[in-house]
């Protein structure tokens, strides 16, 4: 009951499986934006998030499992790890998230997967505005440069 607490208190979603990909238990943050999977523990994860089959990230957790390493799967790459709605005001349809898979082990063996998975919508937002600034001082400095040569 201690571990689910601290599970409970972090600021990010937690998803464990067993070695067969079972879904064994998630914490408050998952919970509460996804409600119906708190009836759904010991289903297959592919059963219980049908995207993560259809996205082929079944993948990621069975490479986990086989090389016994964490897995990191990227905003980048995937944009989002399951489908959760967006922060309000933020624009967006879903939220965007990263994702890291880790094995879980006992006495020297893994026995199952532990993810973490991370709300990166703001810090994307800010990189997208960041960007379009860069480009805004960029054309100006250009436009800078072009009115110093000329012969007035």
């Amino acid at each position: 009951m201690i571990i689910q607490t601290w599970l409970d208190a972090l600021p990010f979603g937690i998803l464990i499986t067993d070695v067969e990909l079972r879904l064994v238990q998630v914490n408050r943050w998952l919970s509460a934006r996804l409600p119906e999977i708190a009836g759904r523990l010991s289903e297959p994860i592919a059963q219980v998030f049908p995207e993560l089959a259809e996205r082929n990230l079944i993948a990621a957790f069975e490479l986990t499992l086989a090389e016994a390493r964490a897995t990191a799967l990227p905003h980048g790459l995937h944009g989002y790890f399951v489908r959760l709605p967006a922060e309000l005001g933020s624009g967006l349809e879903e939220m965007l998230q990263s994702a890291t898979i880790a094995p879980l082990w006992t006495d020297g063996v893994v026995k199952g997967t532990l993810t973490v998975i991370e709300d990166v919508t703001q810090r994307v937002l800010t990189e997208r505005q960041l960007g379009r600034e860069i480009d805004k001082m960029t054309a100006l400095h250009e436009v800078d440069r072009a009115l110093a040569t000329l012969d007035l």
